[in-house]
């Protein structure tokens, strides 16, 4: 009995002094420091997204260092069946609206610190459209365009007729339900010879190289 007595108390005072020193560690001004600081950093938004006197240079040099212009990372795709070509249809109408209204609206804002929301608008319409209709032919179209603009913000680079134009080569397939891969193909080529870098991820390779 004076076994277990004893061996109760040790338990107890282990228990009792892991529990001190947590609550002296939750207690510490550095611990709550850490915690404002994650707290902040957690709520905190791209610079670029907050303040409306950036200018698109000042965009472009904030984000040299990324691929693409930040998009939210909480979407949960829901990919269609290939077969289901009407709800494919559906869907790429309610999106491509929108994406047709940003393409038209960032031609009256080339220039100006607000053609970077338009952009924004248009590459996360894509990348939507990519999440819940990835076999859907229109879609090569589009990601050729976002491919044009996303990679290095090349956006940037491009003039209101050159939006205009790809808004009218998008426009002409958004209703066409069974769109053939010639369609696609032309559409992607207007694009290129438009000006527009739907291959920004070209590599050269020097096939006489040695190995």
């Amino acid at each position: 009995m004076g076994t277990a007595r004893t061996g109760n108390s040790i338990n107890g005072s282990s228990h009792s002094s892991i529990n001190d020193d947590f609550e002296k560690k939750a207690d510490s001004s550095e611990y709550d420091q850490f915690k404002r600081s994650t707290a902040s950093e957690s709520t905190k938004e791209p610079t670029f997204f907050n303040e409306m006197g950036w200018s698109a240079t000042g965009l472009e040099e904030e984000l040299d260092e990324m691929d693409t212009i930040p998009v939210s990372q909480s979407f949960e795709p829901i990919a269609l069946p290939q077969h289901n070509v009407e709800a494919q249809f559906i869907i790429r109408k309610h999106i491509s609206d929108q994406l047709l209204d940003s393409l038209q609206k960032i031609q009256e804002h080339i220039g100006e610190p607000s053609a970077a929301i338009f952009a924004r608008k248009i590459i996360e319409l894509i990348l939507d459209m990519r999440d819940r209709i990835p076999f859907d032919p229109f879609l090569d179209v589009a990601m050729a365009l976002y491919d044009a603009l996303a990679y290095k913000n090349l956006w940037v680079k491009y003039t209101a007729d050159q939006y205009k134009v790809a808004y009218k080569i998008l426009y002409r397939l958004i209703n066409v339900k069974d769109i053939k891969d010639k369609n696609t193909d032309k559409a992607i080529l207007e694009l290129e010879e438009l000006g527009f870098n739907v291959l920004p991820f070209e590599v050269s390779i020097d096939l006489d190289s040695e190995t």
